[in-house]
């Protein structure tokens, strides 16, 4: 975890994920990185673009029988600013910008 990203060549920014309903299983890049709500670090561009390609994956798993695990997933790319903060539901996810 970590605060906003500063200006320095190297940076990294903060993402806020959260999902409806919440305690999605979040995967960055297929790496198990905890529950809802969360706050991860990427790396990003002095300004503030995704210095990497980045998958990150939020698993809805199905609490009983009548219902289906889902997942849901965005992808970050360096042509694309950091967001601030990714909402996913099982439909799928919002970014919303710094």
């Amino acid at each position: 975890m970590t605060g906003p990203a500063s200006l320095s060549p190297s940076s990294e920014a903060a993402i806020d994920i959260t999902s409806e309903p919440a305690g999605a299983m979040i995967l960055v890049n297929d790496k198990p990185s905890g529950r809802t709500p969360l706050r991860v670090a990427v790396k990003t561009t002095a300004k503030g673009f995704c210095a990497d390609y980045l998958t990150i994956k939020a698993r809805f798993v199905a609490s009983d029988a009548s219902q289906m695990s889902q997942t849901t997933e965005a992808d970050l790319t360096p042509r694309e600013k950091a967001p601030k903060e990714l909402v996913f539901t099982p439909q799928g996810v919002q970014r919303h910008l710094r």
